[in-house]
């Protein structure tokens, strides 16, 4: 039985990391994990990243950034090799630069995956054969929240945040962003794509729920919009999903054992 956290008398979304990995057609496994900043150096992580992702990582000017990329790719091979059922350095990621990470050769179109992280965060997507897009972003309070709404959101958008006040305003916005990104991230079309061009609904709804009544045609795609609960109130993130047809999500959170090889050696990282 997998367990669920109790948090201030509530039952928390998110699971503790299963014994198995497993995931079926209409699956999503989303992961979130919390990155230990003072706990890690770059060179913690280094067995388990490719020669590529090790020079990239030293690219990044701050520390703080090269422990996030470090953790988070390490994180993502991990789970990719535990539900592949391999060791993670057969886990082959293309590198190409501004086009969605995937995994190529003997595993090619084996998973689809997503990754996010914002402030202490990371979050990561991963469905069988759907295109995901995950998106965690750290809320801020000091920013001209009209301003940036006026420059990338539609006008529909627009007129809702602008039309919100006070706290409303900054979740209004927030969940925009969120959600605009991921269906972005999961298209797997970058900046080629206006953020202007496409409009995604604000209103709030529960955790793991679709958001709005009807899936998003946006650049040729039909993406659902799902609401994922951080489980801590500076964030917001949300999640795209390719195709019409309904997905159970399974929300998992993830520790250090993510990094060890299970004892029952079915589901490996090593």
């Amino acid at each position: 039985m997998i367990d669920t956290k109790i948090i201030a008398g509530k039952r928390s979304h998110w699971r503790t990391t299963p014994a198995r990995f497993s995931l079926d057609a209409e699956e999503i496994n989303v992961w979130k994990f919390k990155i230990h900043y003072k706990d890690y150096n770059i060179h913690d992580f280094e067995e388990f990243l490719s020669h590529a992702e090790i020079n990239r990582a030293r690219r990044y000017v701050f520390e703080k950034d090269r422990i996030s990329f470090s953790y988070t790719r390490s994180i993502l091979r991990c789970l990719l090799a535990r539900h592949l059922k391999i060791c993670s350095n057969q886990v082959v990621i293309s590198e190409q630069r501004h086009q969605k990470p995937a995994l190529i050769g003997q595993q090619k179109n084996a998973m689809q995956f997503n990754v996010s992280h914002s402030g202490e965060y990371a979050m990561i997507a991963i469905s069988k054969d759907k295109q995901v897009g995950i998106d965690i972003e750290k809320r801020k309070q000091e920013i001209d929240f009209d301003g940036i709404a006026t420059s990338h959101f539609s006008q529909d958008e627009i007129e809702e945040i602008a039309n919100s006040k006070g706290v409303r305003k900054m979740e209004s916005f927030y969940r925009c962003w969120t959600r605009k990104e991921a269906i972005v991230k999961a298209a797997g079309i970058g900046l080629s794509l206006s953020l202007k061009s496409f409009s995604v609904p604000l209103e709030q709804t529960t955790h793991g729920r679709p958001i709005g009544n009807k899936p998003r045609v946006v650049h040729r795609g039909i993406w659902q919009l799902y609401q994922i609960g951080s489980g801590d109130p500076n964030y917001e993130s949300a999640l795209a999903v390719e195709g019409e047809d309904p997905v159970k999500i399974n929300c998992f959170e993830g520790g250090r054992n993510i990094f060890t090889r299970p004892e029952n050696g079915d589901n490996r990282s090593c």
